[in-house]
């Protein structure tokens, strides 16, 4: 089994972006706004192929985030 990419539970997606963008991270994805599940998720990857998915919670929604 092949790891395709990792999840990274935050607060805010801008603010993690931010901070993986120091290390090298870009975005490699629009922002994906899940209702159903009251998230929101932006997918990054860096030059050496290793993807994560930043998720986080909608404003006010319950989330299981």
């Amino acid at each position: 089994m092949k790891l395709h990419h990792y999840g990274f539970a935050t607060k805010s997606i801008e603010k993690s972006l931010n901070e993986f963008e120091k290390i090298g991270y870009q975005a490699i994805s629009e922002k994906i706004i899940d209702p159903i599940q009251g998230v929101e998720l932006l997918f990054i990857n860096n030059e050496n192929n290793h993807p994560i998915e930043l998720v986080a919670p909608l404003d006010g929604n319950e989330s299981p985030i």
